[in-house]
């Protein structure tokens, strides 16, 4: 058959794995002796912490980053004690391992599960994913041949978590390939795939192919989502095809789909780079009447749209109404309109600006700084500029 075919190649193709062998993932003969008696009310507290770390902490993904070691001593702690962990429980903690990039350890907890036990298909795709989340694509492809000769059935989380980590590494063909191999498994692709592969193509710039995956996936009978028509205006957008991605919005909007800020932005960064500020604003009013609030990234779009485009008086304007909006405003929309008024030759107003950024509760950054620096030697005013690269360097030794 043809998925076997597939399996052959990539076996072929897959380098050896050397930090673990998955065989002794299947086979392992690890035995751990308990050590400390039983029943005390030391043993009983420990017991109970590592119960809440595996059901809250764990499951909730809030408390692993950085505490990698304090998983697996928690978990070695639970077996001396005699707790005998099962399927679940290394289920559950390698999983939240490998989802906070704790991969090497996580592997280290699953060499040593006990003989008893089988890697079940949510461990295995839980390791694929931390192969991926740190871009080691040899290693993920073979766990999966491994499972698979195991006979593991991959399931549907499986092939996306594969599909993800080979289209964020721009290897569409080896992506294309589980697509056709979960197809031919019986698997049908859901939105959230297609919309996968698509960002792959985006980010390959491969546009023509991920509108062809749009029309290719309705054909299939599977809808096109908002998500899917917001990668690819923003893709559209951010590469100057301002006629492709109106276009789309306009079948959005067609079809009942509710575009969101991130489609807007998508197309006013297109339609800023087109030299269309006219356009550009009346879609900002029309997102405005759509009920779609702007986020800081709108206003990063919109200031340094308006600025790059010679209307500066026009982008300040703007820039005052922002305490009327909801969001946490950046340092990077000031950035923006700091840079606008420097470039054109507006450089006190944008100074009167920086001083002013404390009432903000903001600091300025190293983009900031080189702005400023920029400005001031282009005016010949160097002992500004050097004095000003002295207060950066500090901030710089600061914050290491």
């Amino acid at each position: 058959m043809a998925s076997e075919s597939f399996l052959r190649r990539c076996s072929s193709s897959t380098e050896t794995i050397t930090k673990t062998k998955l065989s002794s993932l299947f086979t392992n003969s690890c035995k751990v002796t308990t050590s400390i008696p039983q029943g005390s009310v030391h043993n009983l507290e420990e017991v109970a912490r590592l119960d809440k770390f595996l059901q809250r902490d764990c499951k909730q993904g809030l408390c692993l980053e950085n505490r990698g070691a304090e998983a697996t001593r928690l978990f070695k702690k639970m077996v001396v004690f005699g707790v005998r962990p099962d399927v679940t429980t290394y289920g559950t903690l390698i999983t939240g391992l490998c989802r906070t990039g704790n991969t090497s350890i996580a592997l280290r907890i699953h060499e040593e599960m006990d003989n008893g036990i089988t890697p079940n298909v949510v461990i295995c795709t839980s390791l694929i994913y931390g192969w991926c989340f740190v871009g080691n694509l040899v290693e993920a492809k073979g766990l999966f041949i491994e499972m698979v000769d195991q006979g593991l059935q991959p399931n549907l989380l499986t092939y996306n978590t594969m599909l993800s980590g080979f289209c964020k590494e721009g290897k569409m063909k080896e992506a294309n390939w589980f697509l056709e191999l979960m197809i031919q498994r019986g698997f049908q692709p859901d939105a959230f795939i297609y919309n996968t592969l698509m960002d792959g193509y985006r980010l390959q710039l491969r546009f023509d192919d991920a509108r062809e995956l749009l029309f290719s996936m309705e054909s299939k009978g599977c809808k096109a989502d908002v998500v899917s028509y917001n990668t690819l205006i923003n893709a559209y957008g951010k590469n100057r095809k301002l006629e492709n991605a109106m276009s789309l919005y306009k079948e959005m909007i067609s079809k009942g789909i509710r575009p969101t800020v991130y489609a807007y932005n998508g197309l006013l960064t297109s339609l800023f780079l087109s030299n269309k500020v006219g356009a550009a604003q009346k879609l900002f009013d029309e997102m405005k009447l759509n009920n779609v609030a702007p986020n800081s990234f709108t206003f990063i779009i919109l200031i340094n749209g308006l600025c790059k485009n010679g209307c500066v008086l026009e982008a300040a304007k703007w820039f005052r109404t922002l305490e009327n909006y909801q969001f946490n405003i950046c340092i990077e929309i000031f950035n923006s309109l700091i840079d606008g008024l420097c470039k054109n030759g507006m450089i006190e107003i944008a100074w009167e600006i920086f001083h002013n950024l404390h009432h903000k509760s903001l600091m300025p950054d190293v983009v900031t700084y080189n702005i400023f620096i920029h400005g001031f030697c282009k005016e010949g005013k160097l002992e500004k500029a050097y004095d000003l690269l002295s207060n950066m360097e500090k901030m710089v030794l600061r914050q290491m």
